[in-house]
C-alpha cells in the first residue's frame, strides 16, 4: 500500500470525494454503501490513512481517464482481489460475507 496522489478539496466530504475520484478515474458514476475498513500507515516521510468505501455502480463506463495515474483497469474475482489487496488482514471476501460497515457521519449540515 502506497500512498496515492489522491486527496480531498478544501469543504469536500469524504463521501463526495469518494465519488468525484471514482469518476474522474474509472469514469464509473457511484452511490455510497459504506465505509468497510480504515488503515493506518507510516511511511518514511508520510503518515497515511486510508478509508475503504463500499459503493454501488450506478451508469457510466469503466474507462482509463489519466494514464498517468492507472495503467490497468479491469473488473477481477474474489480470489485475485485477495492476492492484490493482502493489506486486509480478515481478506477481501469478509466485506462481501459479512457486509460489516462502520457508519459515517458528517456533522456540519
Amino acid at each position: 500500500m502506497e500512498p496515492s496522489r489522491w486527496s480531498k478539496e478544501r469543504g469536500e466530504t469524504l463521501e463526495r470525494a469518494v465519488i468525484r475520484e471514482t469518476l474522474e478515474e474509472t469514469g464509473l458514476h457511484v452511490t455510497i454503501k459504506n465505509i468497510v475498513a480504515i488503515n493506518e500507515k507510516f511511511f518514511p516521510h508520510a503518515h497515511a490513512i486510508f478509508f475503504t468505501f463500499g459503493v454501488r455502480v450506478v451508469g457510466g463506463e469503466l474507462s482509463i481517464n489519466d494514464s498517468n495515474e492507472i495503467t490497468d483497469i479491469r473488473w477481477i474475482d474474489i480470489e485475485e482481489a485477495e492476492k492484490i489487496m493482502d493489506y486486509f488482514p480478515n481478506g477481501v471476501q469478509c466485506f462481501v460475507e459479512h457486509s460489516v460497515a462502520a457508519p459515517y457521519y458528517f456533522q456540519n449540515e
